[in-house]
């Protein structure tokens, strides 16, 4: 606990939420399009969309909040507490520790990239 907020690693956020934990990704639109937390139960609620949306949450389910490196996501817990929510956590190091750990990821677009072969044309890749 830091600062009266429980941080859990990423590896105890992945362990939780396979009993029944949900993860709130609290990272902008802009930001979960292509990394996204593999996991049964997650919902993805923007932090500037947070204050009108919280009542959407379950009640009767432990949250764990995370975003990309764990700021926004303790400021929600914090905000969540002001609102009677008890059961709630934040993921330490958010989706840049989640990926370090190796813990499942998808994502929600299809991609072309750039690149070139050995022989110098251009070619490209799909990233799914």
């Amino acid at each position: 606990m830091s600062n009266g907020v429980i941080n859990l690693s990423p590896r105890q956020s992945y362990d939780l939420s396979r009993k029944g934990a949900v993860i709130v990704d609290v990272r902008e639109s802009y930001m979960n399009s292509f990394k996204m937390f593999n996991v049964e139960k997650v919902i993805y609620m923007p932090f500037s969309g947070l204050q009108k949306s919280y009542p959407d949450l379950p009640v009767d389910k432990p949250l764990i909040f995370a975003d990309v490196n764990g700021s926004k996501s303790r400021e929600s817990v914090l905000f969540m507490y002001s609102k009677g929510y008890e059961n709630v956590a934040s993921m330490a190091g958010g989706m840049d520790a989640w990926e370090r750990e190796g813990l499942p990821l998808t994502n929600g677009k299809s991609v072309r990239t750039p690149g070139f072969r050995t022989d110098g044309r251009k070619t490209g890749f799909r990233i799914r």
